[in-house]
């Protein structure tokens, strides 16, 4: 099927070159809109355009159209026009994505935008439209849209305003299937549908379209998952929540007894093991803010607001208030009346924000400060907790036997330890020892030890939880340390950056583990880290007796010459990763010149079609083709220019990577040698092993 388009030419006569001209001309625009001819169809078409030429008469232009499909579904159109429908959020997400980035011209099938657009309605009736065509309109109006889809044989259009309401793009819909036997049907399955809020509906000639905005939807999840039962009324709750906060969200202020937590700051700090935890004194009776917003004034008069979205604040248990009591009184502390205890969680906060906090709390020129919720805080976590239900809902995560594992709660069925487990009491002195941390806390220690022992138990998953201040921290650094000590690698993860960042500086300055960060964030900082806790792990194990397989290494100017050859093939790296970046670039300037050479095609055969319209004007006319044709020849000199840049390109781009093979080759071949070197050295050892056995044979036969 092709679309349903009118291309204006002027005829001069029905001469062989005048159809051929004609036909290339409209073979490049079935080629631009991502139609492809087959032979047959191209026969077609030139039959087409003769036919046309010979029945011309006192006609300027000619039409060349398909028939109209008649497979619309008159029940899908009304859903979509009485606003019933979810559409596809993926390939909407990639139009706006490409928008964002100043794209102006967006074809179905090309660069990951499908060819069929999904849709579900109210009813749940499932179906799906061929699209003809997508455009990108500046204007949303009766008249933008009737002269983008003029002539159209499109069933209907659907549009959508972006955000900012400055563009829209538009999809033209050719033929509607309802069949669960097509191939496309499959794609209902764990997708992401955007309902949204109609704004317009324009009646075009023959079709309607109808217009949604992009910030009016929500997200609507068809999914077939076995988790759908439990995390859809999640995805329902937190969606509310969120509709809540953007509708109506109430400020809670607690005000912090500044005077008191200033006189004894130390005090309350060391209330709490954790760092990253701090309980303080509050005049008003302490809520659970999720995200925080700092409100203080100072003596200067001067009002100052500290957002941390990262930031939490809970009231202290009953028990744990006691607790606290108890270790304040110890310190002749006495707390006046009306004043509560919360705890502050700094954990998920960067370095620089905890001190910022605490500078703001601890600062002589305060005179009173707020802790706020901070609504937007409290917005971002909440989209942030219905993305990860989305992506489960349709199978978008890294371990779905996790997922499935926590949704249906099953942890004890699938990790009950305890009837296996037998506590090593030895073990649990040495880890007493070990952290004095932990030590008066037997839970924490058990943990450990269990989780020691899953390995041997066949155990996948093991659940450890607790509320702030319990200690999960330590936990995890004594788990990383022991699991090192056992000869396991341990990956620790987080939402958010900061509670990583938190554990690697703990554990940067021990020497007894090697670390790797994996993260979407470079800098200097990571990459400097990461050195010198290999520098430190290395040299602590040569001032033990660097360890190998079958001796040690005793000599330090062996090992300084094994670090020599590391860091020559270091560097031999970093040159193939500049080569291999140079390559990248070569290949982006030679991607941007291709651009270049398809615009300029296309500019020349516009520039041809003028000349086509303009072959029976007067005298100045006849001047202007002649500028248009010197224009053309330059035109064409210029892509001759960007082609001979291409083919120097391309050789660059051959020379690249030949050299980046050359150097492959060489890295190979010095990473052959020291493994050459090490072996020496361990047959060296042998030798001397087999020298001091000898030896000592000697000295035995001479001491008889």
């Amino acid at each position: 099927m092709y679309k349903r388009q009118i291309y204006d030419y002027y005829i001069d006569d029905d001469s062989e070159e005048e159809i051929d001209s004609c036909y290339d001309s409209f073979y490049e625009s079935l080629s631009d809109q991502g139609i492809t001819l087959t032979e047959a169809d191209e026969e077609y078409l030139r039959n087409t355009i003769k036919t046309e030429f010979e029945d011309f008469e006192d006609n300027d232009y000619w039409t060349w159209n398909s028939s109209r499909d008649k497979n619309a579904n008159p029940k899908l159109e009304t859903a979509i026009k009485n606003n019933e429908c979810c559409f596809s959020q993926r390939i909407i997400d990639s139009c706006m994505e490409k928008i964002r980035r100043g794209q102006t011209k967006i074809f179905p099938g090309e660069d990951k935008i499908p060819k069929n657009l999904n849709f579900i309605t109210n009813s749940g009736d499932k179906y799906y439209a061929h699209i003809s065509s997508i455009k990108i309109l500046t204007e949303n109006t009766q008249e933008a849209f009737a002269t983008a889809f003029a002539g159209s044989d499109d069933i209907i259009v659907i549009a959508f305003e972006t955000t900012d309401k400055s563009r829209v793009v538009a999809f033209g819909l050719t033929y509607i299937n309802v069949s669960s036997d097509d191939p496309a049907y499959n794609n209902f399955k764990n997708a992401s549908y955007y309902r949204s809020k109609k704004v317009a509906i324009f009646d075009l000639t023959d079709i309607n379209a109808v217009v949604y905005s992009m910030s009016e939807c929500f997200v609507y999840i068809h999914s077939d998952s076995p988790l759908a039962k439990n995390l859809t009324p999640a995805l329902t709750y937190y969606n509310q929540q969120l509709s809540l906060i953007n509708q109506k969200a109430e400020t809670v202020k607690i005000h912090v007894n500044l005077t008191l937590l200033r006189d004894y700051f130390e005090v309350f700090k060391n209330l709490v093991v954790d760092e990253g935890l701090l309980v303080i004194p509050v005049l008003d009776k302490p809520v659970r803010l999720k995200s925080m917003t700092l409100l203080v004034n100072d003596t200067n008069g001067k009002n100052s607001k500290y957002d941390f979205y990262e930031g939490t604040l809970s009231p202290v248990s009953k028990d744990d208030a006691n607790a606290f009591h108890e270790l304040l009184e110890k310190q002749n502390v006495e707390l006046p009346r009306g004043t509560e205890l919360a705890l502050l969680d700094l954990i998920d906060l960067n370095d620089r924000d905890i001190y910022l906090f605490r500078r703001v709390l601890t600062d002589a020129d305060s005179i009173s400060c707020a802790i706020v919720n901070n609504i937007e805080g409290d917005r971002v976590r909440l989209k942030r907790i219905i993305s990860g239900i989305e992506n489960a809902l349709v199978n978008n995560v890294a371990n779905t036997n996790l997922v499935e594992t926590i949704c249906k709660n099953d942890i004890s069925l699938s990790c009950d330890l305890d009837k296996e487990y037998e506590p090593d009491y030895d073990y649990l002195e040495e880890l007493q020892a070990s952290y004095p941390t932990l030590a008066e806390n037997l839970e924490q220690l058990i943990a450990v030890d269990k989780i020691l022992q899953m390995h041997d138990n066949d155990i996948d998953i093991m659940l450890v939880q607790g509320p702030p201040g319990t200690g999960k921290t330590e936990l995890i650094l004594a788990l990383a340390k022991e699991l090192a000590k056992a000869d396991f690698n341990t990956l620790i993860t987080s939402n958010v950056h900061v509670a990583c960042d938190n554990i690697v500086d703990r554990l940067i300055n021990n020497k007894d583990i090697v670390l790797k960060r994996y993260t979407s964030i470079h800098g200097d900082r990571y990459e400097k880290e990461i050195v010198e806790n290999k520098k430190k792990y290395i040299e602590n194990q040569v001032l033990e007796g660097f360890k190998c397989k079958d001796g040690t290494i005793k000599s330090k100017a062996v090992y300084d010459i094994i670090c020599s050859r590391v860091a020559e093939a270091n560097d031999k790296l970093t040159k193939i990763l500049n080569t291999k970046n140079q390559y990248e670039k070569d290949i982006k300037q030679y991607n941007d010149l291709l651009h270049k050479k398809i615009d300029l095609n296309a500019h020349v055969i516009a520039l041809k079609k003028q000349l086509v319209a303009m072959s029976k004007s007067t005298k100045p006319i006849i001047e202007e083709k002649k500028k248009i044709q010197t224009k053309i020849t330059e035109i064409e000199k210029e892509v001759v220019r960007y082609e001979k840049d291409i083919a120097a390109n391309q050789r660059e781009l051959k020379a690249s990577s030949s050299k980046f093979e050359e150097e492959t080759k060489e890295l190979n071949a010095l990473y052959s040698a020291v493994s050459d070197q090490e072996s020496t050295i361990e047959s060296s050892n042998a030798q001397i092993n087999e020298m001091i056995k000898q030896n000592a044979s000697i000295e035995t036969a001479n001491y008889f």
